[in-house]
């Protein structure tokens, strides 16, 4: 599962609460990782539990640029 964009970065209690209960598809959230600051230099972070079936990450978006870009193809 990724979790991306302004809540899917910002707000942990939002991904806690968007992957509680689907542990049984081996979706589990480490809450010391889950709680932990942002992370600015890496281009995501893997916020999951150890040893669990699937992985639960956090990856930063350039919303700007994705916009600036596809402006650009449009007028292009």
């Amino acid at each position: 599962m990724v979790f991306t964009a302004g809540i899917g970065e910002n707000e942990p209690h939002i991904r806690a609460a968007s992957v509680a209960g689907l542990d049984f598809m081996g979706l589990t959230i480490d809450a010391a990782k889950n709680d932990a600051p942002k992370r600015k230099d890496v281009p995501g972070w893997d916020i999951g539990q150890d040893g669990a079936a699937a992985r639960v990450l956090v990856i930063p978006t350039d919303e700007e640029l994705m916009i600036a870009r596809d402006t650009m193809a449009l007028i292009s």
